[in-house]
């Protein structure tokens, strides 16, 4: 007994110290470098002094150079830093004077802004008056990431303020009123054939004089105008990667499909968020969905029977009603019909309870700014393929698709969808 309630003592001395401990001020140093993402939160619409008090007790950023100086093209008198938290990319710009000509295109700096002013400078947010003896360069030569990939302008600038000053991509543009031998300071404007928008090139860049691509995807340096509207500094000729158009083809399947999505393998993070993820020959945005590989999937590519169960991998949308994948660029030469495969994902989800699904096919004719329905929402009911046959279309002109989860079983708990081997064909 004595043994027993010398034990129950030592728990709760045990508890006791450990409850204290919860208590106790914790000691060593606070990290001195603030995120670009938590400094550019700082800022609400006034110009702020920034401090300790204000910054978690850091006194520096760090970040990646993506302005290029020897381009000709950066901003004039700043250098733009680049920097990540987790996955969120951002940038700032710190305002430097001649000092700018001193930096270089992927080098990785720490930059002590205790006590500098942090405000907008003709729209872009900027560090005020950073002294040269603020600036330590730790390394050289670093790759910057791409922080966000677009394929139409109106999304881009319904984003400008979140990607304002980090790299960024606009693929599929075309040159407005293309010529022979067009450079780049000729008063270059590009289009995703729905808006224009223009891209500003100095007369003494060091690509001025370079020709243009009439099709191309782009990576931008972003900035903003004092009225919000994006301005894209284009900073290497490297960042131009020039496009052919594909040979038009009345009635034949485009480039890059089918699509069997059997060749990229993702993963289920981030399912309430907008996700770029390119194929091997086509670029989409999942909401709610990704690419994996499972022996349970019923009817994939190549699906005979349980024996022959094809080649197993797909995409499986198994987040909430309204999610979605689209294609992420616009197709051309219209569409004369589309081919897919809809399936309940597993047997399981086949099972009591988890159907009805159902799901709308749409398009967009304007870069995917408004869709239209094609036809009545395919139901699935049973754990086969649907639909039956071809989807026929009549669609001219420039077109990209939508496939949407409008449906999943009673009270939104029903089963997942595949998808799978999607086809589609010029008009």
């Amino acid at each position: 007994m004595k043994n027993i309630k010398q034990f129950i003592q030592i728990c709760c001395l045990a508890i006791v110290a450990t409850a204290c401990e919860l208590d106790m001020p914790i000691t060593g140093d606070p990290n001195p470098n603030l995120s670009i993402y938590d400094l550019r939160k700082i800022y609400n619409e006034t110009p702020v002094v920034l401090a300790k008090s204000n910054m978690k007790a850091a006194v520096s950023i760090t970040g990646v150079v993506i302005s290029d100086v020897e381009s000709g093209n950066a901003p004039s008198g700043k250098i733009v830093l680049q920097g990540y938290k987790g996955n969120m990319v951002s940038g700032i710009a710190l305002e430097v004077g001649s000092e700018a000509s001193q930096y270089r295109y992927g080098d990785s700096l720490v930059v002590k802004v205790e006590g500098l002013t942090l405000t907008r400078k003709d729209g872009v947010l900027t560090v005020e008056n950073v002294p040269a003896a603020s600036i330590e360069r730790v390394a050289s030569g670093k790759s910057p990431l791409i922080s966000a990939t677009f394929s139409s302008i109106s999304a881009l600038e319904a984003e400008v303020d979140k990607y304002e000053s980090t790299l960024i991509a606009l693929n599929s543009m075309f040159v407005v009123d293309p010529e022979v031998g067009k450079k780049f300071a000729h008063n270059l404007k590009i289009t995703d054939w729905v808006s224009e928008i223009e891209v500003p090139v100095n007369a003494g860049a060091a690509f001025a004089n370079q020709q243009v691509s009439n099709l191309a995807n782009y990576t931008f340096l972003l900035q903003r105008n004092a009225q919000g509207s994006p301005v894209l500094l284009l900073q290497r000729l490297e960042h131009v990667e020039e496009m052919e158009m594909e040979p038009y083809r009345p009635g034949e399947l485009y480039e890059g499909f089918p699509e069997d999505f059997s060749d990229k393998i993702g993963g289920s993070s981030n399912l309430n968020h907008d996700i770029v993820l390119p194929t091997s020959g086509l670029s989409w945005i999942f909401r709610g969905a990704y690419i994996l590989n499972s022996g349970n999937f019923t009817h994939t590519n190549g699906y005979v029977n349980s024996t022959n169960k094809g080649d197993q991998t797909g995409l499986m949308m198994t987040g909430p009603e309204g999610s979605y994948i689209e294609l992420n660029k616009n197709l051309y030469y219209g569409a004369s019909k589309m081919e897919l495969y809809l399936y309940p994902a597993t047997a399981t989800d086949a099972g009591a309870g988890k159907l009805p699904l159902q799901v709308s096919i749409s398009y967009s004719k304007d870069s995917g700014v408004t869709w239209h329905q094609i036809g009545d929402l395919i139901t699935i009911t049973e754990n086969k393929r649907y639909p039956d046959g071809p989807i026929p279309l009549d669609i001219d002109g420039i077109v990209r698709f939508r496939i949407t989860l409008v449906k999943k079983g009673a009270n939104n708990d029903g089963g997942r969808l595949g998808i799978d081997y999607i086809r589609i064909y010029q008009k």
